[in-house]
C-alpha cells in the first residue's frame, strides 16, 4: 500500500476550503438568526452600561428621554419582526432591527463616553 503524504500548505488549503464549504453552507435564515442574537447582546450591553451610568447620577432628562424613545423603538421593531417570522415562517431581514440597536449603542457610547465593544 502506498503512502499519500500532504504537505502542510495542502493541509491549510484543506482546512480552508473545509471551513469555507460549511461557511457557504449556512443557510441565510440560520445568518439572520445569528446576526439577531448578535444585535440583542449588544442592546442588553448598551443597556446595561446606560443603566449603571443613570443610577450613577450622570444622565440628564434629556438624555434619558432619547434613550428610551430609541429603546421602545427597538422593542417596536423586535416585535414586529418577531410577529412577521411567526405568521410567515420567513427568514428573517434584521436590518431594520439593526439600524435601531445602533441608535441605542450610539446614543449611549455619545452620552456615557464609553466604547462599547463589538460595536460600530
Amino acid at each position: 500500500m502506498k503512502r499519500f503524504r500532504v504537505s502542510r500548505s495542502n493541509a491549510v488549503a484543506l482546512v480552508l476550503v473545509l471551513v469555507l464549504v460549511q461557511f457557504c453552507a449556512s443557510s441565510p435564515a440560520k445568518i439572520a438568526y445569528t446576526t439577531i442574537g448578535l444585535t440583542k447582546q449588544a442592546v442588553d450591553l448598551a443597556m446595561h452600561t446606560w443603566a449603571d451610568y443613570v443610577v450613577a447620577g450622570h444622565a440628564t432628562q434629556v438624555q434619558e428621554d432619547k434613550v428610551r424613545n430609541a429603546h421602545d423603538k427597538y422593542r417596536g421593531v423586535a416585535r414586529a419582526l418577531g410577529a412577521t417570522l411567526e405568521a410567515t415562517n420567513a427568514a428573517p431581514t434584521p436590518a431594520a432591527l439593526s439600524d435601531a440597536a445602533k441608535e441605542i449603542v450610539a446614543l449611549v457610547q455619545q452620552f456615557t463616553g464609553k466604547k462599547l465593544g463589538g460595536t460600530q
